[in-house]
Parts: structure tokens; sequence; C-alpha cells
């Protein structure tokens, strides 16, 4: 648990009060920097956000305490949806450095953390080792009507205090997912769901992690599909078998096959192995020799794609279409390849997977939209392993699996059954991942070149 060391320092519900910013109280100026209690660089005394249905607003007041802790007001730029910017750089002799347009920002380029090694900040006037920075924003968007929102609760500085504001209004769903030691107070009114957070520490930055695989304090909302608002508060085993049977057990059982698929179908089964794995290696292989996978091509196919075919809208449950097509997304590939695999009675499993990169699946966060990809898996002949394959991605050999869905944990849905369960998608040996070729070459006498 973090210690604060400024007791006398007033904490504010907000930075804002009718006629301009609130004062700023003279103890401010008396914070050092204290190791022991985590104050390093800056503080971030008062942090809001209300995130609207149709706006959304948000103001900081940050106590810069040295050079290094300059960082803490380097702020992502501008999106054009801004509607109104204010601000005021407070030095401790009193002076003020007042901005409102974005012009007023100087950008820099910054080292980054997260996914790339760069990144581009804008920094207010004015900032120097020893300063007080206010500043709010509104923007005229909102981030609560797409698929999910995720908006950490922690900065690479201590946070005074914190209040976020969500809108009642909003379809999504919602889950704070913080440590005890971090639990906020939460009250509601008729319009507002209001977290107040207080005397949060810095984040850790956790160095050589993933950044998907880190358990970071944060609230997330997401939508939630029609007809599981009943299971949200039954177990998790309950929401996902209920997932299952309203829209993933439906999508898959009614896949369109017709003579075109059946005939492709024969084609591909003709002196297969009785091996499952080699089996579903071989239909893979055959399915790609005969259908074209669009969502991975080559420069050599994406030249001489016609304008009619990229603007074609690409049913992919069509399995029939697909076929005599010859093409399809890679959406297609899966379902050809699912179809296929049902159809050679190799009990296929799927494997709903999240990138790891990104973020990692928690089987008792009941999201739908968590995962990034579907694995389709094939028993061994004992029963005893799994084969994995990704039919949407032509340039993985059979049973290859990305990186990004090694080691993690999924969804499986046994297609039998229909019925769910958590498991961890293993890591493949580097053996897996490697092919010899033998060849024998028999040159003319005269011959220079074969």
């Amino acid at each position: 648990m973090y210690r604060w060391t400024f007791a006398l320092l007033v904490v504010f519900s907000s930075v804002l009060q009718a006629g301009g910013w609130a004062p700023i109280p003279a103890s401010t100026w008396d914070i050092r920097e204290d190791a022991k209690a985590g104050i390093q660089g800056a503080i971030v005394l008062d942090e809001f956000a209300r995130y609207g249905v149709r706006d959304s607003e948000f103001s900081l007041r940050i106590l810069v305490l040295s050079e290094a802790g300059k960082s803490a007001v380097q702020l992502d730029p501008f999106p054009d949806e801004l509607i109104s910017l204010e601000g005021r750089t407070v030095l401790p002799d009193g002076r003020v450095v007042e901005f409102s347009k974005t012009k007023d920002f100087s950008e820099q380029t910054v080292d980054s953390n997260r996914f790339s090694s760069k990144r581009k900040v804008v920094v207010p006037p004015g900032v120097t080792s020893h300063c007080v920075l206010d500043i709010k924003w509104t923007l005229r968007s909102t981030y609560l009507w797409g698929d999910r929102f995720t908006r950490g609760v922690q900065r690479s500085y201590p946070i005074n205090h914190l209040e976020l504001e969500l809108s009642k209004m909003s379809p999504m769903g919602s889950v704070l997912l913080v440590p005890p030691s971090m639990r906020p107070v939460i009250s509601e009114d008729s319009g507002y769901r209001t977290y107040t957070f207080k005397n949060l520490p810095a984040l850790d930055d956790q160095p050589y992690t993933r950044w998907g695989l880190r358990s970071w304090p944060r609230l997330l909302c997401f939508m939630q599909p029609r007809g599981l608002y009943e299971s949200l508060d039954k177990a998790p085993g309950v929401y996902w078998n209920k997932a299952v049977d309203l829209i993933i057990k439906p999508n898959m059982t009614s896949l369109d096959t017709g003579r075109a698929f059946s005939a492709l179908e024969k084609e591909i089964f003709a002196e297969l192995p009785s091996d499952p794995l080699q089996k579903s290696a071989i239909i893979l292989d055959r399915l790609n020799s005969k259908i074209r996978n669009t969502g991975w091509m080559t420069a050599a196919e994406r030249a001489t794609r016609t304008k009619k075919e990229d603007g074609e809208y690409i049913h992919a449950n069509d399995l029939n279409e697909s076929v005599k097509r010859g093409w399809t997304n890679g959406s297609g590939m899966y379902y050809l390849a699912f179809q296929l695999f049902k159809d050679a009675n190799l009990h296929p499993k799927l494997q709903f997977v999240s990138d790891r990169d990104s973020s990692a699946f928690r089987y008792d966060l009941k999201d739908f939209y968590q995962f990034d990809n579907v694995l389709i898996g094939i028993a061994t002949s004992d029963g005893k392993g799994m084969g994995w394959y990704d039919p949407s991605n032509r340039y993985l050999p059979p049973g290859i699996v990305d990186p990004s869905y090694q080691g993690v944990w999924g969804l499986q849905i046994d297609t039998d059954t229909w019925t769910t369960k958590p498991e961890i998608v293993p890591s493949q040996r580097k053996e897996a991942n490697q092919r010899h070729d033998n060849y024998d070459i028999t040159l003319d006498a005269d011959a220079i070149q074969f």
C-alpha cells in the first residue's frame, strides 16, 4: 500500500468550478519527490472523465516535480472531434501561461513501451520542471457505441483522485477489473454511474512482459449479444453454454452446402489415410489447392484481381457459392474446413482465442467479443493429444499455430455435444515448424544449369 506524505493536500472532486479553475492550495508547492511513498517525477492531483452517449469530457490537474516528470504532461494528439479546449500552466511564483488551441501545443516523438518503439505526443506551453498543469477538453464523440471500450485507471504516475462517469444510457455492459486495494466508491444518479478512486499508485511498467497478459486495472465496457443479458448473473459455464446455444451452434450447423460443395468434398476425400492428424492435414492442404483464400493474397493475385471481385460481398457461410466461385475470404476457409472435418468424422473442436499481444481470455469475464480468432482442433488417434489448425491463414502449414495463439487460454467447444470449457492451446516445439525436403538431381554431361 502506498502512503502519502502530503496529508494537508486538499482533494477536489473536480478541477472545475464555476467561473474558472479551482484554486491551487499553497501546500501543493511544498510537495517533493519521495521514492518510498511512490512519488517520483509527477503526481496527477485530479483527473475527471465523463463518457456520454453523444460527447465525452476530460480534465486533468498534474503537478510536475522534476525534469523527468515532464513526461506526465505528454498527451496523445487531440482527435478531429475536439469541440473545446482550455488550459493553463501555473508556476510556483504565480505566473500563468494560458492556452486554448491545439496549435498552442508542441509536437514531440517519444519512446513507447507498448506496441511500437515510438509515438507522437503533444506538450502544453510553459511546462517546467516544477509547475501545475490544468487542462480540460470535450470531444464530439462517444466511446460507448462500439463492441468494446477499455479505460485504464492508472497512469505512469500516481493519481490522487480519479473520477469516471459512465452514461447509463449506453447499451454496453461494464465490469470493473481492479484489485481490492483499488476498489472505488460507486454512486449513481439518473444519468450516470460514477466511479471515484483515491490514492492510486503509479502503473507498474513490468518490463519484458506482454501488454495483453498484464493484469492492469481497468474499466471494461462491452456490447452484449441479445439473449445473453439474462445469463450475466449466472456462473461462467452457464453464460458460455448459452452463447453456444444461441449463436455459435446455429451458425455452425446451418452452413449452406450443395452440389458444388459435395463434388469438391468427394474429390478431397479420395484415398485419405486413417490417422486423424494426417487425414486432417491432407484435407486442409487439398482445400487450399482448390479454393483461393483472398484474405491472404499474394502480390500477383492482388495485381490481377478485378474491381468486381474486390467489391463483391462474400457470404462466408455459403460453402456452395465459395466452391463455385473458386475463392473466398478467411472466414469462408474456416467454414469450409470445419464442414469437411465434420463430414470426415474427425469430430472437430473449436477453440476461440485472443491474441496474446493485445489481450488475454478470461473465462469468468462474460464478454462474448473478447476473441480475435477461432482455431479448429482434431484429436490424435489415441485421444491424448490435439492437432490445431487455423484455416483462415493460408501461409500456415497444416498443424502450425501462429505464436500469438500459442500458450494462451481460450474457450473450447465440443461440436459433438456443443458444450464448453476453458482450455489452453499448448506451445509448439520449434521442430514443429521445420520442413525437410530431399531431391535427386541428374545432370546431362554438358549441362551448365538445372
